[in-house]
């Protein structure tokens, strides 16, 4: 089954999407914080569809969490 992360920049929240459309609860990001990227979608075999999002916060402060694409693992750094 398809698991994907979901990001909505706009409304600042982000949620986890099943392939059967079920969705987990939506969380918020507090509003002194920043949120951007894409959707990840992670599939059965362990790999992923990669991507990136970044976050930031009040002081201009930002990290970047990047998912690749054959290992499905995610690696974070500060910009």
């Amino acid at each position: 089954m398809d698991i994907a992360f979901k990001v909505d920049q706009d409304a600042k929240k982000y949620w986890i999407a099943y392939e059967d459309e079920n969705t987990s609860e939506t969380h918020s990001i507090p509003q002194k914080y920043t949120i951007e990227g894409e959707n990840v979608i992670f599939f059965p075999k362990g790999n992923s569809s990669g991507g990136r999002i970044e976050i930031g916060n009040e002081k201009g402060q930002k990290y970047e969490i990047t998912v690749d694409r054959v290992f499905g693992t995610a690696s974070i750094k500060r910009l």
